[in-house]
C-alpha cells in the first residue's frame, strides 16, 4: 500500500503518494478540475538526510519551502552580523528591509487561502483526513464509510506546529541567535513528530492531545457530502495512477 499524505485549501484537496500528487480544485461554476503530476524522485543525498536524526528535520524544512528556508538563512546571516556588531546595511542599505518585506509577503501569500473563506478550507481539511483514514484502514472508499471516519490525523501539520510552538517557547530565554532558535525548534519538533509511535509515549502524548483538540475544534470542520465525494474521487484517481 503506497503511503498517502494530503493538504487542503478553500477550493479543494490535494493528495500525495510515493510517485504522484493530484489536486482537485472547485471552479466558480461548481465543477471540479483535476491536475496531477509525477513527483520528483528523491536524490541519493535526500534519502541519506531523511535517515539521519536532526538532519532529516532540516531537509524536510528545505523541501517544504525553499523560499522560506532561504529567508531563514538570510535572517541567520542578519543575526550573525548584528552579534558581531556589523550591519547588513554595510552590504546594501536596503537589504534588511528587502529581507523583512520578502518574509512578510511570503507568509501573506501562504495565509491567503486560510483567511479567505476559512470555513471551506477547514471542511476540505476534514474531508481529506477522513478519506486518508479510510484508505489507511483498508475500508472501501464509499461516502458512508468515509463519512464515519474521524477528522483527526496523527500526521497532520497541526501536531507538528504544536511541537514547534513548545520548543520555540522553551528556547525563548536561551541567549542565542533568534533565527537559529527557530531552525533548532523545527528540527527538534520534527524529531518528535516523526517518531513512529510517539502518540503512545506518556509525555509526548500530551502534545498530541493538544494537537488533536486543535484539529477537532479549530482547523477542521465536518465536510459536506459533496466535499467528501470530491475527496474520494481524488484519492481513487491517485490510487489508479499508483497501480499503473
Amino acid at each position: 500500500m503506497p503511503s498517502m499524505g494530503g493538504s487542503s485549501s478553500n477550493n479543494g484537496v490535494r493528495f500525495i503518494s510515493d510517485r504522484y500528487s493530484i489536486q482537485f480544485k472547485m471552479n466558480r461554476d461548481g465543477t471540479y478540475t483535476a491536475t496531477y503530476k509525477k513527483n520528483r524522485e528523491i536524490s541519493a543525498a535526500g534519502k541519506f538526510f531523511r535517515k539521519i536524526p536532526l538532519l532529516k528535520g532540516l531537509y524536510v524544512l528545505f523541501e517544504m519551502s525553499k523560499p522560506l528556508f532561504g529567508m531563514i538563512a538570510l535572517f541567520i546571516v542578519f543575526d550573525i552580523f548584528e552579534r558581531d556588531e556589523k550591519k547588513l546595511t554595510d552590504i546594501h542599505p536596503a537589504l534588511p528591509v528587502i529581507i523583512t518585506a520578502g518574509m512578510i509577503f511570503y507568509i501573506a501569500l501562504k495565509l491567503k487561502n486560510i483567511v479567505y473563506n476559512a470555513k471551506l478550507t477547514w471542511q476540505f481539511h476534514g474531508a481529506e483526513h477522513k478519506t486518508i483514514e479510510a484508505y489507511q484502514n483498508n475500508r472501501e472508499l464509499t461516502l458512508e464509510n468515509v463519512r464515519k471516519c474521524p477528522r483527526i490525523a496523527k500526521r497532520c501539520g497541526t501536531n507538528l506546529a504544536v511541537f514547534l510552538l513548545f520548543f520555540a517557547i522553551a528556547l525563548y530565554a536561551v541567549p542565542f541567535y533568534d533565527s537559529l532558535k527557530f531552525l533548532l525548534s523545527f528540527i527538534l519538533a520534527y524529531e518528535l513528530f516523526d517518531l513512529e509511535k510517539g502518540d503512545e509515549l506518556p509525555i509526548i502524548k500530551v502534545f498530541y492531545k493538544v494537537g488533536f483538540w486543535c484539529q477537532q475544534h479549530l482547523f477542521t470542520s465536518e465536510p459536506t457530502d459533496r466535499q467528501i465525494e470530491v475527496s474520494i474521487d481524488t484519492m481513487k484517481k491517485l490510487i489508479a495512477l499508483e497501480n499503473e
